[in-house]
């Protein structure tokens, strides 16, 4: 899967789009200034949003449907070639989440790696292929492929807004 990216889904931060090990990634690049308090999304669609406070991961439930789970986001710094980890962690603020971040310096780039793991979320009776991801000029974010399955859940019920700054 080729990446995608969204520069400047906030001023001066970049979000990009990527696949590990089959999971989706959405990798922030806040430059040096930045603000990454920024950073901020909603889920739309009947969603129940929780976080798990022994892991630290978000779930995201669509109308008590299949959950999809953002794995707890790491955050760090390179400093002299070497990556300095940064605590970081998923806050809700009110319908919106946002990164709860550690001690960092201001003056370098921040990069915020959370994973989402679409748990049985995407998947049916039959072979389901992902095959892409795209984008739109607006930042909405589209899962491509082919299904085989007639059971497939969801539906297409749940919708992940796209990041904004809020």
């Amino acid at each position: 899967m080729a990446s995608r990216q969204a520069a400047n889904c906030c001023p001066a931060i970049d979000l990009v789009y990527d696949s590990s090990e089959g999971l989706l990634k959405g990798t922030y690049y806040v430059a040096p200034g930045a603000d990454p308090a920024v950073i901020g999304w909603r889920y739309q669609g009947g969603t129940a949003v929780t976080l798990d406070g022994t892991t630290g991961d978000l779930y995201i439930t669509p109308n008590n449907q299949a959950t999809l789970v953002e794995k707890a986001p790491v955050a760090y710094q390179v400093v002299n070639g070497r990556q300095q980890p940064i605590t970081a962690a998923y806050r809700l603020d009110g319908d919106a989440v946002r990164f709860e971040l550690g001690e960092y310096d201001p003056q370098r780039p921040l990069i915020i790696d959370p994973t989402l793991v679409y748990s049985s979320y995407f998947g049916g009776s039959s072979d389901d292929y992902g095959r892409d991801v795209a984008m739109d000029g607006s930042g909405n974010v589209y899962l491509v492929g082919n299904t085989y399955s007639s059971t497939l859940p969801g539906g297409g019920s749940a919708v992940l807004a796209p990041v904004t700054c809020l």
